[in-house]
């Protein structure tokens, strides 16, 4: 679908979704940002895109467990 329609919303969100469920969060970030890049509505986040991409080996933050 996306070789024909590179550009099908519909489908880069589902691609998307099914790369984050199978655990290929590089591929999951690249299509989604793909997503963002066709989606007039959103595509002006891509201008300051910086602070979506990670580096290398960086990890969420951990925070202190609240429960006792």
């Amino acid at each position: 679908c996306l070789e024909l329609h590179p550009n099908n919303l519909q489908a880069l969100m589902a691609l998307a979704v099914s790369l984050t469920n199978t655990g290929m969060r590089q591929e999951a970030c690249e299509a989604l940002l793909s997503w963002i890049r066709h989606n007039p509505k959103y595509k002006h986040l891509l201008k300051s895109r910086t602070h979506l991409q990670a580096s290398p080996g960086s990890r969420r933050p951990s925070y202190p467990s609240t429960t006792s």
